[in-house]
C-alpha cells in the first residue's frame, strides 16, 4: 500500500528553476499556438515605455485658469503659454464674461491676467499675465497639425472639474470633423477624455509639440472629444496679439470634392469668385500657389485671410489651364447669400436651396441630370442634407434639373418623400419630411 501523496517543495522549486533558465518542453507537451507567428513590420515605430518624460517636458507650459464672471459665477479652464513674456492662449468662452482672471502656473505661482484679444466665433482668446512675470516662462513648441494621422498618439493636459495638471491620452480618431459651428469648422477628433475645465488646454504629439487646443465635447457620448488644429491657431495668433477684429475672407463659390478633385459647383452673383471669372464646372487646382488637398483645408485657407486679400486661383476649364485672381470680401449675411446663387431655387419645405448641376460636372460624374444642394436654411445638425449633395431621383423618378424637380414637388401631396442622392461619390436613399 502506497503512502499518501504529499506535495514536494523541492520538485516545485526545480520546475520553477527550469522555467527561469528558458528550458523548452517538447512540442508535444506545449500548448498549440494560435494566430500569426511573426508580427507585422512597423518601420520607425518604437512603443514608448511611459509618457512620464513627455509630461515632465511640457508640464510647465500648461496653466490653470479661474475667472470670476460679472454675474457672480465662476469659469474654469486651461491654457497654454506661448511666449516667455506671459502670453497665454485659451478658449474665449472661458474668459468672455470675466471680471477678474487668475492664472496658476504648474509650479504653483499665480498671476492676474488681462485679455489681449479674443473672438467668440472662433472661441479663441489671448491673455497677458501681469504682476511680476519676468520673461522666464517656459513656452510651448509648435507642431504641424496638418501631418497628424488617424491613429497617432496624443496627450491632453488641463484641469477637468478643477483638478489641476490632469493628464489624459488617446488617439487621433478622425480629422476635419465638421460640428456645424461656423465657416472655420475643422476639428481633430480624439479619444482622450476631455471634460469641463479642459477647455483651452493643449494637445501634444509624441514629440512634445503642441498640435491642438482642446475645445469641445459631445455631452451624450463617451470617449469623443475635439481639438482645434494648432496650424489654424497659429494663423489667427498675430491678429489676436494686435486685438484685431477677426473677419473671415469669402470667395463666394459652392465647392465639392468629387473623383479626388475639387470643383466649383456654383458661383454667387457679384461675388469675388464671379468677378475673378470662376465658372461652374471649373476644376480648382491650387489657391495662393498651394495645391488644393481637400475642401475643408481650402475653406480654412480662404477663411483665414482677411477681407481685401488677393488670392491666385489655378483652374482647369475644359482641359485648358487658367490663372485667375480674386479679391476676397467679408462674408455677407446668410439671408443675402441664400438669394444670390445663380439660377437657384429655394425649397423651404426641405430647408435647402438648389441649383442646376454644371454641365461639366454632369459629364465628369456620368450623370444625366439632378439638382445641387448649394445652401441650407436650417442648422446643419438638424438638416439631413449636406451642401454639395446632388439630388438624382424623387419617389423613384429621375429629373433633369431644378425646373423638373419643382414640377414634381408641386404635384407631391404627401408629408414625406423618398430621394436618391449622390454624396461623396456614394448613392444614398433618404426619406425627407416636409416642414
Amino acid at each position: 500500500m502506497h503512502p499518501p501523496y504529499k506535495p514536494n517543495a523541492r520538485l516545485y522549486a526545480a520546475l520553477w528553476l527550469v522555467g527561469c533558465l528558458g528550458f523548452t518542453f517538447p512540442s508535444w507537451a506545449q500548448t498549440p499556438r494560435v494566430g500569426a507567428q511573426t508580427p507585422p513590420a512597423l518601420p520607425r515605430f518604437i512603443p514608448p515605455p511611459s509618457l512620464a518624460p513627455l509630461v515632465r517636458a511640457v508640464r510647465a507650459t500648461v496653466v490653470s485658469i479661474r475667472a470670476e464672471n460679472r454675474d457672480g459665477t465662476r469659469s474654469l479652464g486651461s491654457g497654454l503659454v506661448v511666449s516667455k513674456q506671459g502670453e497665454v492662449l485659451t478658449n474665449a468662452h472661458v474668459v468672455s464674461k470675466a471680471l477678474h482672471i487668475r492664472v496658476r502656473l504648474s509650479n504653483g505661482e499665480e498671476y492676474s491676467a488681462q485679455p489681449v484679444g479674443q473672438d467668440g466665433g472662433l472661441d479663441l482668446a489671448l491673455l497677458q499675465l501681469g504682476g511680476g512675470v519676468g520673461g522666464g516662462l517656459a513656452e510651448a513648441y509648435w507642431g504641424d497639425s496638418d501631418v497628424l494621422e488617424i491613429g497617432d498618439w496624443v496627450v491632453a493636459i488641463g484641469q477637468p472639474f478643477g483638478l489641476e495638471a490632469t493628464v489624459t491620452h488617446g488617439l487621433v480618431s478622425a480629422r476635419e470633423r465638421v460640428l456645424g459651428i461656423g465657416p472655420l469648422d475643422d476639428f481633430i477628433q480624439i479619444s482622450a477624455p476631455i471634460n469641463p475645465g479642459n477647455s483651452g488646454g493643449p494637445l501634444f504629439n509624441m514629440k512634445a509639440e503642441v498640435v491642438g487646443l482642446t475645445t469641445a465635447r459631445i455631452d451624450a457620448a463617451q470617449g469623443i472629444s475635439f481639438a482645434v488644429p494648432i496650424n489654424f491657431v497659429r494663423e489667427i495668433l498675430p491678429r489676436l496679439q494686435a486685438d484685431e477684429r477677426i473677419e473671415a475672407g469669402w470667395l463666394g463659390a459652392v465647392l465639392k470634392e468629387a473623383k479626388h478633385s475639387l470643383w466649383a459647383m456654383d458661383v454667387y452673383q457679384s461675388s469675388p469668385a464671379a468677378l475673378a471669372g470662376l465658372l461652374p464646372g471649373d476644376e480648382i487646382l491650387s489657391v495662393g500657389g498651394k495645391p488644393v488637398e481637400s475642401y475643408f483645408r481650402l475653406l480654412r485657407r480662404i477663411a483665414l485671410l482677411p477681407p481685401g486679400s488677393k488670392v491666385a486661383l489655378s483652374v482647369r476649364r475644359q482641359g485648358e489651364l487658367l490663372e485667375l485672381s480674386a479679391q476676397l470680401s467679408a462674408r455677407p449675411a446668410a439671408n443675402k447669400v441664400l438669394h444670390s446663387i445663380q439660377g437657384s431655387m429655394q425649397v423651404p419645405q426641405l430647408a435647402v436651396v438648389l441649383s442646376d448641376v454644371p454641365v461639366e460636372m454632369l459629364k465628369k460624374l456620368k450623370l444625366k441630370g439632378g439638382a445641387l444642394v448649394t445652401s441650407l436654411s436650417s442648422p446643419q445638425e438638424k438638416n439631413p442634407f449636406h451642401i454639395g449633395d446632388i439630388l438624382l431621383e424623387m419617389d423613384n423618378r429621375p429629373f433633369a434639373d431644378t425646373r423638373e424637380l419643382g414640377e414634381l414637388l408641386a404635384k407631391h401631396k404627401k408629408a414625406s418623400l423618398k430621394l436618391l442622392l449622390l454624396r461623396n461619390d456614394k448613392r444614398l436613399s433618404l426619406t425627407a419630411h416636409f416642414r
